[in-house]
């Protein structure tokens, strides 16, 4: 077997994805899959408070990983702009009443007034792992916004949504819920997948060379 191929099945656990490619490869190739939990979708309906406020819904990654970003559909009413990060707590029975802060992301601008996707990284000690088939509970913490409103993207399942009025920044461990609402709310957390058994994830170093595959997939 070609030497590369070799690499290759080690990083993918011996099965190699093959995709309509003629590339020159002279470089570092990181590989490792990512995924998502959470809603990805517009879902429609619209979440708005002008204050200091958290919001929580609750998803479950089908795959056990390391967090890398998360996304909330979101927009100000009018022009200007509010500071935001998306905060993660524990499940606690079913509710996140009483779970412990996990980590939240880096702080974020949002000053859109056309709903879109606005995406934070985590970092440092808020690069947790999350456990596949575990519930999490996460969502947009924002700073009051003055005379506009924060508004993020929702579904309309009535009190599936958890939120807290809390100054901003300091997000507060363990969680009280201030209430409910409707939801979930459009947000989803990026994470790159643990590796498969028999496999490994980082940094494939590929020689200098053409690479020509076709479509489907192939067992090493």
């Amino acid at each position: 077997m070609n030497e590369t191929l070799k690499k290759a099945s080690h990083f993918l656990g011996g099965v190699l994805p093959l995709v309509l490619i003629a590339a020159v490869f002279a470089a570092n190739v990181s590989i490792a899959a990512t995924a998502t939990f959470g809603v990805t979708t517009d879902s429609g309906s619209q979440q708005a408070f002008s204050g200091d406020r958290m919001y929580l819904s609750t998803a479950s990654p089908s795959s056990s990983g390391t967090v890398v970003s998360a996304t909330c559909r979101s927009s100000i009413s009018v022009a200007g702009s509010y500071p935001a990060k998306i905060v993660v707590y524990a499940d606690n029975g079913g509710t996140p009443d009483g779970g412990a802060l996990l980590a939240e992301t880096d702080q974020m601008t949002i000053s859109n007034t056309t709903e879109q996707e606005n995406t934070a990284v985590f970092s440092g000690a808020n690069l947790i792992a999350v456990t596949s088939g575990t519930p999490y509970w996460f969502g947009l913490f924002f700073d009051d916004p003055g005379v506009p409103n924060a508004q993020i993207s929702r579904l309309n399942n009535v009190g599936v949504v958890h939120f807290l009025s809390t100054v901003y920044p300091t997000a507060p461990s363990p969680f009280t819920s201030g209430g409910t609402a409707n939801g979930p709310h459009d947000c989803y957390i990026t994470y790159e997948e643990d590796a498969p058994a028999g496999g490994a994830k980082g940094t494939l170093t590929l020689p200098q060379g053409e690479l020509r595959i076709m479509s489907g997939t192939v067992t090493l």
